[in-house]
């Protein structure tokens, strides 16, 4: 971002789907930068992209960029950031071991990370969206902004957060499934600093057969139920219409009345 905005490249957020349709109105050409596309909040992703697949000549992965690119346009974003040192402070920013011979890498690598948890527990992206541009405009013109430090320096409660969740992961409340024991555990209200996804997987790492987790986010009842690779949960489970992964299903229902439907399901599948 910072890149784009020191060669004068206009950038737009994408928040919602009107947002891809109004820009692809607007401009003859897009580049896409983007590291993953929610497409619960793109619901026409992909009949945007049969229509506009011809003014999208380009994108750019910022976890993953490339050397070069046929575009001219985004060839000179890759040449800047090489030639300014942009480069390899994007590529040190995405890895931890780098951060402590990259002052600039680690601020901005924990800062954003944590921000990306806070904000999206809260369902928050025009806040993320803010808190990525101040930070292209804070490497662009060296003042400080005082909530990307904020952010900084609030890894720590990440920490902590997901400490807290581990231990309210028990073994004894569902029954066994294949002679194995079934992770579960049961949160509330989650804590806006507990990064989700970081905690089941640290659970399925330490009990990779199946783990059910219950929580509540913006007063919705949500069912996360996952295994590593290991069991079929959509068809356990009679789950439908869950085509990301057979693996991991995220249900909105009564927790009680959901809770009901597992125990049973288990017995019947360990009968």
């Amino acid at each position: 971002m910072a890149a784009c905005k020191a060669l004068g490249l206009e950038i737009k957020p994408l928040l919602k789907m009107s947002n891809l349709w109004d820009a692809w109105t607007e401009y003859d050409e897009m580049v896409l930068i983007s590291s993953r596309i929610d497409l619960s909040i793109f619901e026409d992703w992909f009949i945007f992209l049969d229509l506009a697949i011809n003014s999208i000549p380009s994108s750019i992965n910022p976890l993953e960029i490339q050397d070069d690119d046929s575009h001219v346009e985004t060839q000179k974003v890759l040449n800047f950031m090489k030639e300014t040192g942009f480069l390899k402070h994007a590529q040190d920013m995405q890895n931890p071991e780098k951060w402590k011979e990259n002052r600039l890498a680690a601020r901005y690598g924990k800062s954003l990370a944590v921000a990306t948890t806070f904000f999206e527990n809260q369902n928050n992206l025009t806040g993320l969206w803010q808190l990525f541009e101040d930070a292209a405009i804070e490497i662009l013109y060296g003042k400080e902004n005082k909530e990307i430090t904020t952010f900084n320096h609030s890894e720590s409660r990440c920490s902590d957060a997901l400490e807290n969740a581990l231990k309210k992961v028990n073994f004894e409340t569902l029954p066994l499934i294949a002679n194995e024991k079934v992770a579960y555990a049961y949160l509330d209200n989650v804590s806006p600093w507990l990064n989700l996804r970081k905690f089941q997987k640290e659970v399925l790492r330490l009990n990779e057969v199946l783990f059910v987790l219950q929580y509540r986010k913006n007063n919705e009842e949500l069912t996360w139920i996952g295994s590593n690779n290991k069991l079929n949960i959509n068809k356990i489970f009679g789950i439908k219409n869950n085509e990301e992964s057979p693996y991991e299903a995220l249900i909105k229902r009564s927790h009680k009345e959901l809770l009901s439907y597992i125990f049973y399901q288990i017995k019947q599948f360990s009968a």
